[in-house]
């Protein structure tokens, strides 16, 4: 401690490092007795906590698993920044929706608390859906099919063989089928993690 050593009767001693420390207590009086008490171990100073995280996301999912890198922490609170929270300490988490969520991780000991963050984007597969009523009529026959795919579509692409036009990048397309026979349509989205058809 600081200081090591002191004269006084009560001093004050400043530890600016954690551990167990040994105090001594020397006393004499006037004809030169000299007694001794010492506790050994006596004072324990804890150290404050240091928050840190890292996690582990593969593109396409929608699950995060973190790993607790704190150090001198007895307890965890975690905001995973969609509302939800957790005391374990290494969790895992499912986020609901495609978004970029602020991740913030408090470590507590004895002696305070730590405050880290990070951002995860959570980027999940598309999903291509679409309705087409009628399917069926008379030649010429134009469509108009009606895009119900997932909502983290950033791009898609129609493909019409035989119709006019026969490939589409609106959002809502029309096509006409001159000729009278059986034909496909495919619908192809994309996003950051990957495509769906």
């Amino acid at each position: 401690g600081i200081p090591d050593t002191s004269s006084l009767q009560n001093p004050t001693v400043t530890y600016d490092t954690s551990g167990l420390f040994t105090t001594t207590l020397i006393v004499t009086n006037d004809v030169g007795n000299i007694d001794t008490l010492e506790k050994v171990n006596y004072i324990q100073i804890d150290t404050l906590a240091e928050a840190g995280f890292t996690f582990q996301y593969t593109l396409g999912a929608d699950t995060v698993a973190f790993t607790n890198t704190s150090a001198h922490a007895s307890s965890y609170y975690w905001y995973f920044g969609d509302g939800d929270s957790s005391m374990v300490e290494k969790p895992t988490h499912t986020y609901d929706m495609d978004s970029t969520y602020m991740v913030t991780l408090i470590a507590e000991s004895n002696c305070g608390t730590d405050t880290t963050s990070q951002m995860i984007t959570i980027i999940t597969l598309p999903n291509a859906s679409f309705t087409l009523d009628p399917t069926n009529n008379c030649a010429p026959f134009s469509v108009s099919p009606v895009n119900t795919s997932s909502s983290n579509v950033d791009s898609l692409i129609w493909l019409a063989p035989g119709a006019m036009p026969d490939t589409s990048y609106a959002e809502a397309p029309s096509f006409t089928y001159p000729d009278e026979g059986l034909y496909t349509l495919t619908l192809i989205v994309f996003n950051g993690a990957g495509s769906d058809t």
